[in-house]
């Protein structure tokens, strides 16, 4: 489990938790999870020209606080991308949270990233 911290003047700081997991079988699959959200946000994953790339259905919870958590994930094969976004956007308050997530050219290792992002409200 990694934390990535982005520090940006005097702006907040971003934290954002990344598991990395190397399994077997090929390919990549990212992991990103929109953690205890007000309203009920929507998860993406983009490509480097900003196209949308087909991933899993999203899983939704919501719990006894009536706070929204939603995960997606996406498995890529044979280097779809070197670079994609994930992308948290909550429509009603027009909250939008995103990473950049690079992708090493490494010969067909596989690897499971996972990213959370916490609603900025809390």
């Amino acid at each position: 489990m990694y934390r990535c911290k982005r520090l940006e003047g005097d702006a907040p700081h971003n934290v954002t938790a990344v598991e990395l997991v190397v399994a077997e079988g090929g390919g990549v699959t990212l992991q990103c999870k929109a953690n205890c959200w007000l309203l009920e946000p929507q998860i993406n994953f983009l490509d480097e020209q900003g196209k949308y790339i087909y991933a899993e259905e999203p899983k939704r919870d919501e719990d006894v606080h009536e706070c929204f958590t939603v995960t997606r994930r996406v498995t890529l094969r044979d280097a779809a991308a070197n670079r994609v976004t994930c992308r948290v956007h909550q429509p009603e308050t027009n909250q939008t949270r995103e990473t950049e997530i690079i992708i090493p050219v490494d010969g067909g290792r596989s690897c499971f990233l996972h990213f959370f992002f916490t609603d900025s409200r809390e």
